[in-house]
């Protein structure tokens, strides 16, 4: 019988963890083949046309990538290793359903982990990539056009990410593979509760320019927790601490909805959260 609560198992497994499963499964390096069909699945994932709670039919996902079956297989239980999908016994796989507690976690330990980077980028940061940086800052603050949320995402993960790169930290960068995912997903999920915002990234780049370890990391924090306060709020008054649906919890019909989930209104705040 279908599960009629969302699956947590994703969320147990560590970026540690998740990184060493990716590239060694069982002593077997993952294939270029795998490779590239995880990073495409991803793809799908953030442009929305793989949406979250949404079964995936392999045979249909196979002829879109023009590929066969086992690859396939290996690059989803890739996936279903990062948490990125969940996998329901007798139902089949699904993209994940995040709860808002899983993602308010998530932007903790990114908050932490880029801190960091930040602090150690201040040792190799050089005066062109400030300049860089500044360039990506100016446009994530400009009015975002009507049909450029896209690109401000794709922007707004790129400087972040360009600051861990600069750190030269491999296992900060594998860290927060994963965390850098969630603007995209949530976007997706509920656009109206996640719509990106321009908003101020000069002071982070300013603080890099000091070359002070310890200024750069408090402009980090400081820029990430306030960014998520009104977004967490919304997203509570929707969905309570519970899952962040547009479909239904995994493997339940449309018709039914899942054993304590309303068909309107909020989640109750413990369904697929901590308890």
């Amino acid at each position: 019988m279908p599960s009629s609560t969302p699956s947590t198992r994703g969320a147990q497994s560590g970026p540690g963890r998740r990184s060493a499963r990716r590239e060694v499964r069982a002593g077997v390096p993952e294939s270029s083949t795998t490779r590239r069909l995880r990073q495409a699945i991803v793809d799908l994932v953030l442009a929305g046309d793989i949406p979250a709670g949404k079964r995936i039919d392999q045979r249909v996902l196979a002829k879109k990538l023009r590929t066969t079956t086992a690859p396939l297989r290996e690059a989803l239980s890739a996936l279903e290793s990062e948490g990125l999908l969940v996998r329901e016994q007798g139902v089949g796989v699904f993209c994940r359903i995040y709860t808002v507690l899983e993602i308010e976690e998530m932007v903790d330990i990114r908050g932490v982990l880029e801190a960091l980077a930040a602090g150690r980028a201040t040792a190799y940061v050089s005066d062109e990539e400030i300049q860089e940086l500044r360039d990506l800052a100016s446009i994530l603050g400009a009015p975002i056009p009507p049909d450029g949320e896209a690109d401000f995402v794709r922007t707004h993960v790129k400087f972040h990410k360009r600051i861990v790169e600069i750190s030269r930290s491999p296992r900060l960068t594998l860290l927060l593979e994963h965390h850098h995912l969630i603007d995209g997903l949530l976007a997706n999920v509920a656009p109206a509760l996640w719509a990106s915002e321009p908003h101020d990234h000069h002071g982070i780049v300013e603080a890099l320019a000091t070359r002070n370890p310890a200024v750069a990391e408090q402009a980090m924090r400081a820029h990430i927790a306030p960014t998520f306060v009104k977004r967490f709020a919304e997203l509570r008054k929707r969905f309570g601490d519970g899952p962040i649906m547009t479909f239904p919890l995994y493997g339940a019909s449309r018709a039914a909805p899942a054993r304590g989930v309303p068909s309107s209104g909020s989640v109750p705040a413990k369904a697929g959260g901590r308890p």
